[in-house]
């Protein structure tokens, strides 16, 4: 009966056993099942959360990114103010006489004065055609004409029937090309004869004698700066002595209007500033970035020089700023000096009229495609600009323009001058030593 027993409960031992094993087992399986629903309800979230994120830094990269605009008059009022701003609340007050300008920025000489009015003559020459004149030292006639070397034609010596200008004497042309011509005369064809220096900047041409057939248009005649010729161009003025007084007085008040806009933009900051507007100008500063990269690349471009900088960003980056902080100060300038501009014609009663603004339309010759582009408010904001600068002209305060700081002496060059001062020696006279021996080689 003991062995029944004891055989009976080892049996029920290993099916309990059975049972624990099945029951373990089972729970296992739904262990398993619980992880694997949790493992895919983290994955799910982790890829909403990776979306979301994306999403959500895809809409601070726009936020953040200022994307360039043409929309120049978009935050403005019909009558060139700011819109959705109340200057009153960012600038208190502003006092002129804190504006430095430089003397010499501001003077417009009698040399300019002279400049000016030779363009104005050569802008009224006449050609002429005459067969019976004749070419003169000094003269300044229009040519055209095919250059050979050994019969054939090379790279640059062709005008292609666009005429040329050449001030005869000048020294313009190579050899004696010009002195050749002295004597004859408009429609005349002229054979001309030189040989290139050794020097010259087309290798292929070094050192080679050349033959030009010319052709002469004629010889250019500039009217005489009188009376007469104030009276027929600028009518509003009768003497040369009135002209040339309203030059001057003219392109001083254009100077003056240049350097208080220039020191402004520049130097003008506030406290704070209305996002939204900050935000358009720092577009419309991008811009006129881009517009002044695009300029400067192409005349590198034309001239065959290789342009040091890949976009407009890298060609405005200054030393020890990035970017984005140049681009930020830049807006920020211009945001407080057409604020306090505003500021100012509000405290004065400056406003800017249909008749002004006609006005300025026919003085600048503005075509349909320029006030188009710009619009109507900011050709208008301009003119109040301009009204603000001449009424404060005669309030700045003028400064004089400081002397050039000569350059810093490398140290290891003022060692040597040091040595050369201690044998009697300085280092101007070994300059200007060298600078004789240098032309003596010559």
């Amino acid at each position: 009966m003991a062995n029944e027993n004891e055989t009976m409960s080892k049996s029920m031992q290993k099916r309990l056993e059975q049972k624990k094993r099945t029951e373990d087992s089972r729970k296992a399986r739904k262990r398993d099942a619980i992880l694997s629903v949790l493992a895919i309800v983290l994955i799910i979230g982790a890829l909403a959360g990776l979306i979301g994120y994306s999403a959500y830094s895809q809409h601070m990269k726009k936020v953040n990114t200022i994307e360039p605009s043409e929309d120049f008059s978009a935050f403005l009022n019909d009558d060139g103010t700011i819109k959705d701003v109340n200057v009153n609340d960012y600038v208190a007050s502003y006092d002129p006489t804190t504006i430095e300008v430089e003397k010499d920025s501001v003077t417009y000489t009698d040399a300019q004065a002279d400049s000016s009015i030779q363009s104005t003559l050569r802008s009224n020459r006449t050609l002429n055609e005459d067969a019976a004149a004749e070419i003169a030292d000094g003269d300044t006639i229009s040519l055209d004409y095919v250059g050979t070397v050994d019969g054939e034609e090379f790279d640059g010596g062709n005008t292609n029937g666009n005429g040329a200008e050449l001030v005869i004497g000048s020294g313009s042309y190579v050899d004696d090309f010009e002195q050749q011509l002295i004597g004859h005369h408009p429609g005349e064809d002229v054979t001309v004869d030189v040989t290139f220096p050794e020097d010259y900047s087309s290798e292929d041409l070094q050192g080679k004698d050349a033959q030009f057939a010319v052709h002469i248009n004629g010889i250019y005649v500039t009217p005489e700066f009188d009376d007469a010729f104030v009276k027929e161009h600028f009518p509003e003025y009768s003497t040369v002595e009135e002209y040339r007084a309203h030059l001057i007085e003219d392109n001083q008040n254009s100077l003056m209007d240049s350097a208080i806009a220039s020191y402004l933009g520049q130097n003008a900051v506030l406290d704070s500033y209305p996002d939204k507007y900050l935000r358009h100008m720092k577009e419309i500063t991008v811009t006129q970035q881009i517009s002044q990269f695009n300029q400067q690349a192409q005349m590198y471009q034309y001239f065959g020089v290789d342009f040091p900088y890949s976009d407009y960003k890298q060609f405005f980056t200054q030393e020890g700023k990035d970017y984005n902080t140049v681009l930020t100060e830049a807006a920020q300038h211009q945001t407080a000096a057409n604020m306090i501009i505003q500021k100012i014609a509000s405290d004065r009663g400056i406003s800017v009229s249909e008749d002004d603004y006609t006005a300025y339309v026919e003085d600048n010759s503005l075509v349909d495609d320029v006030i188009e582009y710009y619009g109507k408010p900011y050709i208008k904001q301009t003119i109040l600009r301009d009204k603000v600068l001449e009424s404060i002209r005669g309030e700045v305060t003028i400064v004089d323009t400081p002397d050039e700081e000569p350059a810093e002496e490398p140290a290891d060059t003022a060692e040597e001058s040091t040595e050369e001062t201690a044998e009697g020696s300085t280092e101007e006279a070994a300059e200007d030593s060298a600078q004789a021996e240098e032309e003596t080689s010559k």
